[in-house]
């Protein structure tokens, strides 16, 4: 599973970091090799748990799905952020 320029123990240290938040996080940016091996279809985590992947030279697509969330926000949410975080 080596990938750019990861060693194999590096790749599985990576992945093992990684895990625990696949199912938690919506959307996840790492650097261009590790976002190749997050998305091979041994380990496929946005098919899996629908993580959305983003990395170097993706930005404008992050940036975009960034706009995407804030727009379908209810203003409750809003409301909600406002309070917690000024």
């Amino acid at each position: 599973m080596r990938s750019g320029s990861y060693g194999d123990d590096e790749v599985i240290d990576l992945l093992a970091s990684l895990k625990p938040y696949g199912p938690y996080c919506i959307a996840i940016t790492v650097d261009g090799p590790m976002a190749d091996i997050v998305r091979q279809p041994t380990v496929a985590l946005e098919t899996r748990y629908g993580t959305k992947v983003y990395s170097v030279g993706e930005f404008d697509a992050l940036e975009a799905w960034c706009d995407e969330q804030t727009a379908g926000m209810p203003d409750e949410h809003r409301r909600g952020v406002a309070d917690a975080y000024g």
